[in-house]
């Protein structure tokens, strides 16, 4: 069995693997070092590949490298990366990383826009041999409800959980549609927009799962809220499979 952990900016997020399949995920808030070894306790762990765009615990990566068996971590010069022809490579977040490698390596012979709807909702465009072409960052529904707030006098801080009618009848109603009717309709022209862009286009989407994203995009979407422990996973895999053939 293989663990993958990917630490975001609110979260980390824990998911185990067997045979390629998810058999457990969970998310974890505190801490995180505690709850990895709990589940290296409870399960023989063969492998395990992990990625970070926030802040590391004290101690997770001491206590990463006392476990016995492989242990890897994702960054923009990991070797599994793909060819990026993006000037500022470094600044690429291991999550997108992740979510790229496991969509190219689920839609063989076509070019790939992988959405990532999370904390920022990230566009990457792949062609199917690997190289990254470019992509778009733009702020998530959390970030949108948080800057409406903070840079005006007299609008409140809202939840996204809530009525979401067709139109906003009250303050809360016309923030809260605004942030996801405007997501949404973003995701569709972004979308529309690429495949009109750049040909043989296959689309992913991941996060944003309470938002019902793909619903408002036309053509087929492939939704996947695993893609990048999945992409985590198959670092896993070369890592044994590397380790198997020094043997």
């Amino acid at each position: 069995m293989n663990l993958t952990i990917d630490i975001g900016n609110t979260r980390s997020k824990i998911v185990l693997f067997c045979n390629d399949q998810v058999q457990e995920a969970f998310a974890v808030e505190s801490d995180l070092c505690e709850a990895v070894q709990k589940v290296m306790q409870t399960y023989d762990i063969q492998a395990v590949a992990w990625s970070a765009v926030g802040r590391i615990p004290e101690g997770f990566e001491a206590m990463l490298s006392a476990l016995p068996c492989p242990v890897a971590r994702l960054e923009w010069h990991s070797p599994i990366a793909f060819n990026r022809k993006y000037q500022t490579p470094e600044g690429m977040g291991a999550d997108r990383i992740a979510a790229d490698i496991a969509a190219v390596a689920y839609s063989p012979g076509h070019n790939v826009l992988v959405i990532d709807a999370g904390t920022c909702i990230t566009y990457d465009l792949l062609w199917a041999d690997g190289p990254y072409i470019g992509g778009n960052i733009a702020p998530g529904m959390q970030m949108r409800l948080r800057a409406m707030h903070d840079h005006t006098a007299a609008l409140p801080l809202i939840t996204p959980d809530g009525p979401l009618p067709d139109y906003g009848h009250d303050t809360d109603t016309a923030m809260r549609c605004g942030v996801v009717w405007g997501m949404r309709g973003e995701i569709a022209s972004e979308v529309e927009r690429y495949r009109a862009l750049i040909p043989n286009l296959k689309v992913w989407l991941t996060g944003g799962d309470e938002l019902n994203l793909a619903d408002y995009v036309k053509g087929e979407v492939n939704v996947d809220k695993y893609l990048v422990a999945k992409g985590l996973n198959l670092l896993c895999e070369e890592y044994l499979q590397n380790s198997l053939s020094v043997q």
